[in-house]
Formats: structure tokens, sequence, C-alpha cells
């Protein structure tokens, strides 16, 4: 990254297509959700050169400690701060609280707790964090991607939709996640080709009527 794409020339790396509402996330307490879709690495190292700080992210670090020590130095460098997975979502509270962005990338099966949301027209085990945290904190959703392109060292960043918490306001969990899942949809469907599929949501969800 530090090689190929400096802080002084960040913008000849990337294509930008966000809407006034998503630019007008910057300076508010708010969370950002992207699916494992394009670089999502690349994606929370151009975020805050464009403004969107403090950042912060909740992971699960690697069981190799010499990796995971390596991704932490490598994410904070980019202006990215890690949040630890046990008790993330206690901390993220404060965060946005505090005027901060939160990014979550919640297109994985859940193992606890999970609900079920339809995902491509299926019923699908989805992580629950992010509904709670709307209905918890009332603060606004953005949904994102970063994809490759054909230029190396380019990407395009594209952030269209924001949910304000007037819209989900009286919304269940379910009925949260499954409207952030119809967004996800529609950031895949650009290209498909470049989704992640490590996670099967599917597994362990209800048949298909």
């Amino acid at each position: 990254w530090k090689r190929h794409i400096r802080v002084d020339d960040w913008r000849q790396h990337l294509d930008v297509d966000v809407s006034p509402e998503f630019e007008s996330l910057k300076g508010r307490g708010s969370i950002l959700i992207c699916p494992h879709l394009g670089d999502w690495e690349a994606g929370v190292g151009f975020l805050p050169l464009m403004g969107y700080n403090p950042l912060y992210a909740i992971a699960r670090p690697p069981k190799n400690r010499p990796m995971s020590q390596y991704l932490q130095r490598t994410r904070e460098s980019r202006g990215l701060r890690v949040l630890p997975r046990r008790g993330g979502i206690q901390l993220a509270s404060q965060v946005v609280e505090g005027g901060g962005i939160l990014c979550l990338l919640i297109d994985q099966r859940a193992r606890d707790r999970g609900v079920v949301a339809p995902f491509f027209g299926r019923p699908a085990l989805c992580d629950r964090s992010a509904g709670v945290l709307l209905r918890r904190l009332k603060v606004p959703i953005g949904l994102g991607a970063v994809y490759v392109t054909d230029e190396p060292y380019r990407f395009k960043l594209v952030g269209r939709t924001v949910l304000e918490p007037d819209e989900y306001s009286g919304q269940s969990v379910e009925e949260i996640i499954t409207r952030i899942n119809g967004e996800l949809e529609k950031l895949i469907l650009e290209a498909p080709e470049q989704y992640f599929w490590l996670h099967d949501r599917y597994r362990g969800a209800p048949p298909v009527e």
C-alpha cells in the first residue's frame, strides 16, 4: 500500500461515486456497512483520507500472533482503529456517541443469536449486531463497497444509500437486517465476480418454502 499509494496522490488511485447523503456522514456518529466485496481493506485505507474519521472497526484477530500484530500495525497506519470482537459492541456505543464512524462487515454466518432474513431470495442466518445497534443508538447507517478495477492499484469506492434513524424507527431487528441485506445485494450484483463468498449464511437456516 505505502509503496504504491502515497498520501499525497491517493486521489490518482480512487474513483469515487458517493451520494450527498453518504458525504454527510463525515463528522457524524454513524455506522458504515459493506459486504466482503472487492477490496474492503483498501476501503478502510481510503476512507480516513476522504474525511471519514475517526474510523473504527470490530475485528477478530487471527490466531497467528505475528500475523495479528502485522494486521494491527497495517490497519492503524491507514487510520483505522480496531476494536476487539469480544466486547466490541459495547465499545462501539462509545465510538458513535463520541462522533466516530464504525465499520462493520456483517455478511457472515451468525453462530449465536442470529436472525433469519432473506439474502438473494433464500432464508439466511444473519448477524444481528447492526440491527441491534441501530435500534439502540439511533444513528445513520451508510452502505457501500470498494471495487477492484482492471488497472493495478486503482479502485472504485461506491456509497449511495444512507438509512436515517427515522426510516427504521419502530422496526424489528429482522426488518432492519432484511433492508440491509437488500442493499448489500445491489452492491454485490454490480460486480458479483468480486464477492468473497466465504461465509455460508444459508447453513442452518430454515429450508426454502
